[in-house]
């Protein structure tokens, strides 16, 4: 049988020093060149992203600023592919990435996603890479299962939709980011759609230093709380701020009836010791990154809780 065809949609946005190599990956993915199209949406770019992307040889979209979401939907309505994929302007694939989505698909399945790698060098970015690993369990944007199963949802970074399943739903939410695949995932599971993920599908994620791993999570929490404002609880993440106001008066509560502040050390100093059993040679850098982590996710919840804005950028 003829493999099917897929259009690979990026939605890119001053992606300059990094849509090169990504669209290089993609071209040397092991899959018939005549059964797939790569279609980059430039997403308002200030720098040469678009023209990089056109001297590659793909088929290019030039959109006004609106945001991931909505690029991404853009390049959908213009795809050929009974397939849609989707990956980032700073991700590079594996060479079987394509098939590896495709192989694990069943009839009652509308999308695969795949696993998270390191792209890039150096101690922040494998700090922060091995960080997001380890939190996987409780946000599931990274994922360290071994075998193929289903999940709740797959980041838009690594993911395969049937268009039809994509459409029915009406696509990305343009008035989200980020958060957008995270609603669209809810959307297709209410509808009754099975969502699975196939370790051996994977894209090499660049990483950026504490101050982009900071507005990366401000940026999460404020998706977070827009999102439980607006649709409801529906994910156990978003009981993080509550358990952790719940934390905190418990820590508050053992102060004062010890009439001591020793309780307020010991719970700040735990975080470094689970990162010492884990993973000892990387507790320092991790247990900052926790930290990190717990202001700036909170706050972003807060800022997304009461104005209830996801903001495309």
């Amino acid at each position: 049988m003829d493999e099917p065809f897929v259009s690979i949609i990026i939605a890119a946005r001053n992606a300059e020093h990094t849509i090169v190599p990504c669209l290089r990956s993609l071209r040397a993915l092991d899959y018939p060149a005549d059964r797939m199209e790569i279609i980059v949406v430039d997403d308002g770019s200030s720098d040469r992203t678009a023209e990089l992307a056109e001297s590659e040889g793909v088929r290019l979209i030039r959109a006004v600023q609106r945001g991931p979401g909505a690029a991404r939907n853009r390049g959908v309505a213009e795809a050929r592919g009974e397939f849609v994929a989707f990956t980032d302007a700073d991700c590079l694939v594996g060479e079987d990435w394509l098939r590896q989505l495709l192989a694990v698909f069943e009839e009652d399945v509308a999308a695969v996603g795949g696993a998270q790698g390191l792209a890039n060098a150096g101690y922040v970015p494998r700090s922060v890479h091995s960080f997001l690993r380890l939190m996987g369990f409780w946000g599931g944007y990274t994922k360290t299962a071994e075998t193929p199963r289903p999940v709740g949802h797959n980041p838009a970074c690594n993911v395969l939709y049937r268009k039809a399943a994509f459409e029915r739903v009406g696509g990305f939410n343009p008035d989200l980011f980020p958060g957008e695949d995270v609603e669209l995932d809810a959307r297709l599971r209410r509808l009754g759609s099975r969502l699975l993920y196939n370790p051996r599908a994977v894209v090499l994620h660049y990483r950026g230093g504490l101050r982009a791993f900071a507005r990366m999570m401000f940026r999460y929490g404020r998706s977070g709380g827009c999102l439980l404002a607006r649709f409801g609880l529906f994910r156990p993440l978003y009981l993080t701020p509550f358990l952790t106001l719940a934390a905190g008066a418990v820590v508050v509560a053992l102060c004062v009836v010890l009439r001591s502040l020793l309780p307020l050390p010991i719970a700040l100093s735990l975080p470094a010791l689970v990162f010492l059993v884990v993973d000892t040679p990387h507790a320092l850098p991790l247990t900052l990154l926790f930290w990190i982590t717990m202001v700036c996710w909170n706050v972003g919840f807060l800022v997304g809780l009461l104005t209830r804005t996801c903001a495309p950028r």
